[in-house]
């Protein structure tokens, strides 16, 4: 079972901390920046749809917004099939009630 607070609590878990960690390219390499409302929701739903896909996160970090304190950020990277699976999921994470922008930094 994944262990999201061992993740969550690392110190280098900084928004500039964004997952930019040197890895090997690959065509189906989703890093984006997810931001959203404080909803403790909001991650278990990513964790459960990265499940779904049978997939683990290479990088989770999450932190409240500096500038919003209803808001969070989520910092995520993981490794999908393709390019087609990665722009699926960065679209339909968009889609969520609780979540107000999606910025993929693999593109």
């Amino acid at each position: 079972m994944f262990d999201s607070a061992a993740v969550l609590d690392r110190p280098s878990a900084l928004p500039d901390d964004a997952p930019h960690h040197a890895a090997a390219p690959h065509p189906g390499r989703l890093i984006c920046r997810i931001e959203g409302a404080r909803d403790p929701n909001l991650l278990t739903r990513l964790v459960s749809e990265l499940a779904r896909r049978s997939r683990v996160p290479d990088h989770l970090a999450t932190a409240p917004l500096e500038c919003d304190p209803s808001g969070q950020w989520i910092a995520l990277t993981v490794t999908l099939s393709g390019p087609q699976e990665a722009a699926h999921l960065a679209a339909r994470i968009a889609t969520w009630p609780v979540v107000w922008s999606v910025r993929r930094l693999d593109l």
